[in-house]
C-alpha cells in the first residue's frame, strides 16, 4: 500500500515537473495534474494520522506539510485553500480518534490554536510565494525592455525568433522583414541610444 502511494506520487511529481519545466505555472487554470499534485500531499497526511492515531506525539503536525506544499507552489489562494481541507481533515480526526462522542464545538475548541497556526502558515508561505512571482515577472519584464522607450529589447527579439523558427512548419513558415532607416546614427547620437 505504502508503495503504491510513492508511485503515485512520483508520477503526478514527474508530470508536473514535466509540464512546467523551466516556468512559472500559470495562475489561471487548474488541470488534473495540478489536482493531483496538490491533493496528494492531503491524502499521505490525513491517511498517516489516521493509521498512526495516537501512537506518535502528535500526529496532526504532519498536516502543515500539505498546506506549505501547496502555499509554496500555488501562492496565498490556494494555500488558505488548502489550509481549510487540512482543518476538515484534522476536525474530522479530532472528532473520531481523540474525542469520540464529543460535540462539533468542542473539538473546535480543543484544536482553534492549531487550526490558527495551520491558516497563518498557509498564508504567509503563500504571500512569500506570490511576492517572489512577482518579482520574478518584473525582473523577467525588466530584462526583455530597454528602459528608455520601453520596447522589446534584443535579447527578447532573439527568445521570440528562436521560439517561432521551433514552431514554424511548411504550411505555417516564419517570414522576417529587415527596415533600415537612413542616418539614423544622427538621431541616437542627438538624442541618446
Amino acid at each position: 500500500l505504502f508503495l503504491s502511494f510513492v508511485l503515485i506520487g512520483f508520477a503526478a511529481i514527474t508530470l508536473y515537473n514535466s509540464k512546467y519545466s523551466g516556468t512559472l505555472p500559470p495562475t489561471s487554470h487548474f488541470s488534473w495534474v495540478d489536482f493531483i499534485y496538490s491533493s496528494f500531499p492531503l491524502l499521505v497526511a490525513g491517511l498517516t494520522i489516521f493509521i498512526v492515531e495516537d501512537r506518535l506525539y502528535y500526529p496532526q503536525a504532519i498536516l502543515l506539510l500539505p498546506v506549505i506544499i501547496m502555499a509554496s507552489t500555488g501562492g496565498k489562494k490556494p494555500g488558505l485553500v488548502m489550509a481549510a481541507f487540512t482543518t476538515g481533515v484534522l476536525l474530522t480526526y479530532s472528532h473520531i480518534i481523540v474525542y469520540p462522542g464529543s460535540s462539533v464545538f468542542s473539538v473546535i475548541e480543543a484544536n482553534l490554536i492549531f487550526i490558527s497556526v495551520i491558516f497563518i502558515i498557509g498564508w504567509f508561505v503563500g504571500v512569500q510565494t506570490d511576492l517572489e512571482r512577482q518579482y520574478r515577472q518584473q525582473l523577467t519584464r525588466l530584462a526583455n525592455t530597454d528602459m528608455l522607450t520601453g520596447l522589446y529589447n534584443h535579447r527578447y527579439f532573439q527568445e521570440k525568433l528562436q521560439e517561432y523558427f521551433e514552431k514554424a512548419t511548411e504550411t505555417k513558415p516564419v517570414s522576417l522583414i529587415f527596415i533600415d532607416i537612413d542616418d539614423f546614427k544622427y538621431y541616437n547620437d542627438s538624442f541618446g541610444h
